[in-house]
């Protein structure tokens, strides 16, 4: 469980900065005047974020489909415990 909450923590962290990445070019192209350059630079940062990103919470999610009953009968197990 621990691996699938990393693989979920890193996701997030490299989709946010993707999106962020081309958030910040947006709002820099429309103050500044639109530079070609500084789109392609970015992109080569941006885009592979993004796919590893993406990857990562792909994985996060089939990772938790396949380990839902291992988890479901170890939730139950600890609340039988309980009682």
């Amino acid at each position: 469980k621990e691996k699938l909450i990393m693989r979920l923590l890193y996701g997030s962290i490299f989709v946010g900065f993707g999106i962020l990445t081309y958030v910040a070019l947006a709002v820099y192209m429309c103050i500044f005047r639109p530079d070609k350059d500084m789109f392609v630079v970015l992109s080569l940062l941006a885009v592979p974020s993004l796919a590893v990103g993406i990857a990562f919470l792909i994985n996060f999610f089939v990772g938790k489909n396949m380990l839902a009953k291992e988890m479901e009968a170890e939730r139950d197990a600890k609340t039988s415990e309980k009682k």
